[in-house]
């Protein structure tokens, strides 16, 4: 049955689990604009749900399932989303600065113009180890992310400000780079085979990488 819980108030609240047995499950569940602050969902399931504006600062979901749910307008900053699956997500414009996103599965994920930089500064979000293959992040805001040995295959980073974000032992093969501001980026130990560097913006690339395309 599909639960109806839009705009409830469930700040604080503790529906994790620790045993796969007591998993809780909020598949297809509507819970647009709901409150969600600082509530504890690690390993729940919520699948293809409506969570669209909803608010999940300071939540842990690490290990959740939110695979194909809208998420639209999120507000997550400084939740935890470490091993998280939200491939096929629509996180358009999506807010998650200062947040712990590693090892995240975002593959095919829509993150047009998400915001993945920092309120504070020295601060950064992190993302090492997460898979972005597919997925289209499009005029995101990604300075300063801490993003090694990230999977950017095939994504889409047209338009993306990368300023400054660190992405030792990422991959960007055949990933779209048109428009892409690398300013401040070390590239040396990034994988870039098949992505159009000559269209993007500021990308320092080592001599020895200048052959690559």
């Amino acid at each position: 049955m599909r639960a109806i819980l839009r705009q409830a108030n469930l700040t604080h609240v503790n529906a994790g689990a620790i045993y796969p047995g007591d998993v809780v499950v909020l598949t297809e569940a509507d819970l647009k604009g709901a409150n969600l602050a600082q509530a504890y969902l690690r390993k729940a399931e919520i699948r293809e749900a409506n969570l669209e504006q909803a608010f999940l600062c300071n939540a842990d979901v690490r290990d959740a399932d939110f695979h194909g749910s809208n998420m639209r307008n999120v507000i997550a900053r400084h939740a935890l989303l470490i091993g998280a699956n939200l491939s096929n997500t629509d996180l358009t414009e999506a807010d998650f600065r200062d947040s712990h996103l590693n090892d995240i599965n975002l593959k095919g994920a829509n993150l047009q113009r998400v915001e993945l930089s920092t309120m504070n500064p020295g601060g950064f979000t992190v993302m090492n180890l997460a898979n972005l293959e597919g997925a289209d992040l499009s005029n995101a805001n990604m300075r300063n992310m801490l993003a090694e040995n990230a999977d950017f295959r095939f994504a889409n980073l047209s338009n993306a400000d990368l300023t400054n974000a660190v992405l030792g032992g990422s991959t960007l093969r055949r990933a779209n780079v048109s428009n892409t501001d690398f300013s401040g980026v070390e590239l040396g130990s990034v994988a870039m085979e098949y992505a159009n560097f000559s269209q993007a913006k500021n990308a320092d690339i080592p001599r020895y990488k200048k052959h690559l395309r």
